[in-house]
């Protein structure tokens, strides 16, 4: 399955082969297509009120989303996650909690669910789902 995320007129969408592309579907434009992934992105979120796009393969990579004040219409790369032991299958769920920190969760095929903190770029824990 295809990632694919609708939010307040972006449409970011898996091209595969580790692409990700945002689309503009107010002003029917493309805006720009992601650096590329290793492998092919299996999850997508918005997380940080909808400024930051968070993109996923066996490494989980944050983008700083443009804001109105920005000179820039580009997504920059905020922060990088990829040394944690992710299976090979890669990360296929990504998640902002609501516990009013800016904690964000990831899980994958390994059965793994982990926590991180994606301002200071870092692991906070992980947790094997034995059920």
């Amino acid at each position: 399955m295809t990632p694919f995320l609708f939010k307040n007129c972006l449409v970011i969408v898996s091209k595969g082969f580790g692409e990700v592309s945002v689309w503009d579907m107010e002003r029917e434009r493309h805006l720009v297509t992601l650096p590329k992934h290793s492998s092919e992105v299996k999850a997508i979120t918005l997380i940080n009120h909808g400024q930051h796009l968070v993109t996923a393969d066996a490494s989980i990579k944050v983008w700083k989303l443009p804001d109105s004040s920005s000179k820039s219409t580009l997504p920059t790369l905020f922060c990088e996650l990829s040394d944690f032991g992710i299976s090979r299958d890669g990360v296929t769920y990504l998640e902002q909690l609501q516990n009013g920190s800016l904690v964000s969760a990831s899980g994958s095929t390994d059965r793994v669910l982990r926590t991180w903190d994606w301002q200071q770029c870092r692991l906070l824990g992980a947790r094997v789902d034995l059920g």
